[in-house]
């Protein structure tokens, strides 16, 4: 069926699924347009989770360079 990760994820929502079902069953440009603005607030999440992933992930990457560096000049 739907191969995208993205929009795989996105209907995973019941209430997305049951709106996109419903538009697929009676298209109108209200239920369009509602269908979307979620999806672009989808997209913007994983945008942000994705970010702060990649800021904790190089972080914790710089902390223990300076604490191996601590512990080297340490000993």
């Amino acid at each position: 069926m739907i191969e995208n990760p993205l929009l795989k994820s996105f209907l995973e929502d019941e209430t997305v699924y049951q709106l996109y079902k419903s538009y697929l069953e009676n298209p109108n440009i209200q239920t369009k347009d509602t269908l979307e603005k979620m999806f672009k607030i989808h997209v913007r999440k994983i945008q942000l989770i994705s970010y702060f992933s990649r800021i904790l992930h190089f972080e914790s990457q710089r902390y223990d360079k300076k604490i191996a560096i601590i512990t080297i000049s340490i000993n």
